[in-house]
């Protein structure tokens, strides 16, 4: 399986967590995750309070895959929620958006 990710044809290097995360993310895109279940299911049950892990895995993959993290495009923020990946329609994945490939 390919683990691969691309924004503007031009593969973006990601760890396996970071993949992960994506993934899933884009899994159920345009759907608010929240904190627990993305920590649970990336990392593992155990990890369902460490919401310092997952905002500095965010935080990376703003900074790999936006043009700028700090006004994101992609990955949103659902204040006091979680996460979630902005759903692409058919018009406009003409667009620019990162894929990402299992």
């Amino acid at each position: 399986m390919r683990r691969l990710v691309r924004k503007n044809s031009v593969l973006i290097r990601l760890t396996p967590t970071e993949f992960d995360l994506l993934h899933y993310l884009m899994v159920h895109a345009g759907l608010p995750m929240t904190h627990t279940r993305l920590l649970r299911t990336v990392w593992g049950v155990e990890y369902g309070d460490e919401r310092e892990y997952l905002r500095t895995y965010i935080r990376q993959l703003r900074k790999k895959l936006e043009d700028d993290p700090a006004v994101p495009k992609y990955l949103l923020t659902d204040s006091h929620y979680g996460y979630r990946f902005v759903e692409v329609t058919v018009d406009e994945k003409e667009r620019t958006y990162p894929e990402a490939a299992a």
